[in-house]
């Protein structure tokens, strides 16, 4: 954070400034709980870029806000793009299941 508006370093690959990564830093909970309309979350277990763990903080701050307008789900063994790895090399698309998901929760709500 020393270095956050930095564009001539890098982190993880030639695409990811300082100052790229600096404004995500901010939790996102914080802007989610703000929102009053409903919230669909999706999060898969074998995410590489998003932690599980720290994805938790999201419900867990709308339970400790008394806010109610969250789905929050939870995808086992799937990676980042919903995918999941069946044989080495080979994936396993499951965005449209997520998708479908979606679906039946918007139809849920309205």
């Amino acid at each position: 954070m020393s270095n956050s508006n930095t564009s001539d370093k890098f982190w993880q690959g030639e695409n990811n400034s300082y100052n790229r990564w600096s404004h995500f830093s901010e939790p996102s909970f914080q802007n989610l709980l703000q929102i009053e309309k409903p919230i669909f979350a999706a999060i898969d277990t074998k995410d590489q870029a998003v932690a599980l763990e720290s994805a938790y903080l999201i419900p867990i701050e709308f339970i400790r806000h008394r806010k109610n307008n969250l789905t929050f789900k939870v995808y086992p063994d799937l990676d980042h793009g919903f995918g999941k790895e069946i044989k080495s090399g080979k994936f396993e698309e499951h965005w449209d299941d997520i998708f479908q998901d979606f679906l039946n929760w918007v139809n849920q709500t309205e």
